[in-house]
Parts: C-alpha cells; sequence; structure tokens
C-alpha cells in the first residue's frame, strides 16, 4: 500500500505508530504537542504627529513688509534714534531692489505678478551674500557699506527668530575688518592745550534763546566731561536736530544723595544722569571736584536759573563740516569749532584714505577715559563709560558704585583743569 501524502509530508516520529494516516502513541503512552512556536509581537508604527506643523503666516513676509509693518513701529517705541531708524530702512529699500532685479520686465513672471523671492523663511547665508556682492558689483556702495547694510537685514531676521517666526538667523561674516581708528587716546598735555584756547573759541555765540553768550564754560566743561568720563559727544552736546537731548539739567544733581540701584548713596561733589544715546540706558555718575568746579561755572555763565527740562548745552543744532580745516568760516557749527581749536593748539591730524580725521576727535574721549579708568580701577571702567561689562556676573551681580567713585576721585586731571579760570574767580 503506498504511503499516503499525508505521510510522505510528515515522516514518522520516533516512539510514534502510524494508522490510518495518523500518528499514534504506543500503548500506555500520552502524547503532548510540542509548544506552538510564539508569534513575534507586531511593532506599530509611531503616531503621526496631531500639532501643526506649519510656519506662521509673518514667515511668507517679505522684508519690505516685515520692516514696515512690525518692525519699525517697535524700534519708534522703544525710542530708537531717527539716524539708526534711516541705516536700517536704506538697507531695506536696497535689499527690495535688489528683489526686484531679478524679474526684469517683459518676462512671463513680470507680466502676471510680482512674486515674493525671498520670504523670511527662504532666506539663508547664500541669500545674503548674493545682496551684498550685488551692493558692491554695482558700485551702490561701499564694501564696509555692503556690510552694513547686510548686518542691518540680519538684525530684522534676528528679531523675526526672537518673535519665533522663523527658527533660525541666517547669518554671514563681515568680508571688511571694521575701521575703528588708531588706538589714540589724548594726552594730558594736549587737553591743557585744548582748555586753554577755550577764551577764544568761535562757536556759539548765542544760546537757542538767541541770547549773546560766552561758550568758554560750555566748552570747558565739554572738554573736562569727555577727559573724565569718556561719554560719546552727542550725549551732552547734541548737533543733529535728529537727536533727542539727554543732559538736561534736571539731571544735574548738586546735592550730595543719589539713588543707585536702590540704595542711598552720598558724593560730596553731587551728581550727573544722563541717556546713553546708544543703548537707551540712563546712567547716573558721581562729580569730582574738577567737574563740580566747572558745572558751578556753567550755571554762574547763564542769565538765570535753568528750566530743568532744558539741555545743559542749549545751543542751536549745528553740526557744521566733520572734516577738519574744511571750511572758511570756523563759526559755522560745532565741529567747524572744533577743528578750529585743534588747529590753533598745533595739532595735525593723521587722515585715512577718505580724508577723515583718525586722531583728535571728540568721539575719541571714549578711548582716553576707559584707558584711565581702567589702569586705576578696572572694575569701574565699563561702568563710567558706559560700555558692556565682559562678565556676566558683573553685569548682573555687581554694584560697583563704590568702585566708580574711586576711581573719579582718582584720575589724574590735566594741569589746565586745575587753573583758576577767570569765569570761576
Amino acid at each position: 500500500m503506498p504511503q499516503s501524502a499525508r505521510d510522505d509530508d510528515h515522516p514518522p516520529k520516533l516512539g510514534l505508530i502510524a494508522r490510518d494516516g495518523e500518528y499514534h502513541p504506543p500503548a500506555g503512552h500520552q502524547y503532548s504537542p510540542p509548544a506552538a512556536t510564539p508569534t513575534p509581537p507586531v511593532v506599530q508604527p509611531l503616531a503621526t504627529p496631531t500639532h501643526a506643523t506649519a510656519m506662521p503666516p509673518q514667515a511668507y513676509w517679505s522684508i519690505e513688509r516685515w520692516w514696515l509693518e512690525k518692525v519699525l513701529p517697535d524700534m519708534q517705541n522703544e525710542g530708537i534714534s531717527t539716524a539708526r531708524i534711516g541705516e536700517y530702512r536704506t538697507a531695506v529699500t536696497r535689499w527690495t531692489a535688489w528683489e526686484k532685479s531679478a524679474y526684469s520686465p517683459g518676462t512671463v513672471e513680470h507680466r502676471t505678478c510680482t512674486p515674493v523671492l525671498y520670504p523670511l523663511h527662504a532666506i539663508t547665508p547664500d541669500t545674503l551674500s548674493s545682496y551684498r556682492r550685488e551692493l558692491t558689483d554695482r558700485g551702490i556702495t561701499t564694501a564696509s557699506g555692503a556690510d552694513k547694510n547686510t548686518a542691518a537685514i540680519m538684525a530684522l531676521l534676528r528679531r523675526a527668530e526672537r518673535g519665533w517666526i522663523i527658527t533660525r538667523t541666517p547669518t554671514i561674516k563681515p568680508v571688511t575688518t571694521p575701521n575703528t581708528g588708531l588706538l589714540f587716546v589724548f594726552s594730558a598735555d594736549e587737553m591743557s592745550a585744548l582748555y586753554r584756547l577755550t577764551d577764544s573759541a568761535a562757536w556759539p555765540t548765542r544760546d537757542c534763546h538767541r541770547k549773546t553768550i560766552d561758550p568758554a564754560p560750555w566748552w570747558r566743561l565739554f572738554l573736562v566731561g569727555g577727559w573724565n568720563y569718556g561719554f560719546r559727544p552727542g550725549e551732552w552736546w547734541q548737533v543733529k536736530s535728529s537727536k533727542k537731548p539727554t543732559l538736561l539739567w534736571s539731571g544735574v544733581n548738586l546735592g550730595t544723595a543719589a539713588d543707585i540701584e536702590g540704595r542711598t548713596v552720598h558724593n560730596d561733589h553731587g551728581w550727573l544722569s544722563w541717556t546713553q544715546s546708544k543703548t537707551k540706558r540712563r546712567v547716573t555718575l558721581p562729580m569730582n571736584m574738577v567737574v563740580r568746579r566747572h558745572v558751578d561755572a556753567v550755571l554762574r555763565a547763564l542769565p538765570g536759573k535753568p528750566d530743568p527740562g532744558e539741555r545743559v548745552f542749549a545751543f542751536p543744532r549745528s553740526s557744521g563740516t566733520s572734516k577738519p580745516y574744511q571750511t572758511v568760516y570756523p563759526s559755522s557749527g560745532f565741529y567747524s569749532a572744533w577743528w578750529d581749536l585743534v588747529q590753533r593748539a598745533g595739532f595735525s591730524p593723521i587722515r585715512d584714505g577718505d580724508g577723515k580725521a583718525m586722531t583728535y576727535r571728540p568721539s575719541q574721549f571714549r578711548k582716553t577715559a576707559r584707558t584711565l579708568h581702567q589702569d586705576l580701577v578696572g572694575a569701574a571702567a565699563a561702568w563710567i563709560t558706559g560700555h558692556r561689562p565682559e562678565s556676566v556676573g558683573v553685569r548682573n551681580y555687581y554694584l560697583a558704585i563704590g568702585k566708580v567713585m574711586e576711581s573719579m576721585e582718582s584720575i589724574e586731571q590735566p594741569a589746565a583743569f586745575l587753573e583758576p579760570a577767570a569765569d570761576s574767580l
């Protein structure tokens, strides 16, 4: 009898007897079938996220729309200077012109629509590089100007990142090295030479109320303040109508007490407070004997008691020429009068390739004062000049007023600052 197909498929197993095509255990034995092989568990795929992954609508805006509808109003509310806003506006205008230049008149794209070539989310480092290269290739601006415009665009994108509009700000490195000028500081002898010439300062001859004044006390206070505090020149003496006044008579405290970060601090010579033009931070710094003496001299030169809301340097806002020896009339503005003092002192400024003076500029008061205070009491230097302290701990957890007062009392004064001036007798 032929073996069944079942037998072919399943050969006899040891100890089992095949009968009628089935296997049976021998008599007296119980057969237990082998345990079934466990089925491996089915691994289910991860569930699809249910949260929305679409970008916010603003991510599809153009740079121009982002600037006009969001950034510009924010800057105006933050009190950013008109000049600074103008720098951003120039960068955005050039960016928009560059975007549109990719679509030439007569093409299908130009006839049908004006697409946004680079919405915020699509701007990459390569995009920024192309923009910067276009500015220089077409002669729109210099290499340093192109770097400045590109930095402004990156600043706009950084605001979008902070607002969770884009995930990351694209950045590129500048191709030019910022021209910070020479590491020039005024010497005590140079300051004395300028100080002694203030008696014959040619400008201003009238204040903003058209009253005739002698400008010497103000020029002396300006030189003394620059040497001791290293302010930005426009923070004390505003020469542009776009700048907001910062040093007002309300910030001149002739008393001894001042509130410094919630503490009452005393200084025998009084205090000066003004708003820094760049950081918009209000600073309150002690006067030393020399500064107080020159503040008193200005008060005596006033025709009456000053209005607290009036500028200490309440003169017509006129800048004159910023380049030395470029005007026939030295009395035409602040810088013209400044370069007149420099020329009569016998100094010859070093100039860069554009004719701009790199030495003997009022802006170099900052390097001068920072150097002087850094050598005396390093911890106080950044607080006096208004620079950002390097350490996070110093910025947030260090009360520096004690060191500031120590440095202000210890700073070396040029000899002319200590001479009794005619208007102080």
